[in-house]
């Protein structure tokens, strides 16, 4: 009963995140993680099993978030000086994940 609850709950706002996109919300992870995680503590706040699967659908979204990031990278909103132009302006900016990026090798 609790497996469908903590798995349902997270997969909601999972699906909510593909409105917003999922590199930008994976660019913000910690605060998303914790805005989710007092929200999620306060949609069940009441009974000891509520706050139980409260805290478990936030964690099972804190994994999801370190996941995508990890295999797919992010996006950060930042303020980026174009030629040409007097002002800065906001752009997104995308980091690919580690992996992929290539090092040289050290000599």
């Amino acid at each position: 009963m609790f497996i469908e609850q903590i798995f349902g709950t997270a997969l909601g706002f999972i699906l909510m995140f593909g409105y917003i996109g999922y590199r930008r919300v994976a660019g913000y992870a910690f605060f998303v993680d914790v805005a989710l995680g007092a929200l999620t503590m306060w949609m069940f706040l009441g009974t000891y099993s509520g706050m139980i699967v409260g805290l478990l659908s936030s964690l099972v979204i804190t994994v999801f978030l370190q996941l995508y990031r990890r295999f797919y990278g992010y996006e950060r909103l930042e303020l980026v000086r174009k030629k040409g132009r007097m002002l800065p302006a906001l752009y997104w900016t995308r980091y690919e994940p580690e992996w992929r990026v290539r090092r040289r090798p050290s000599a």
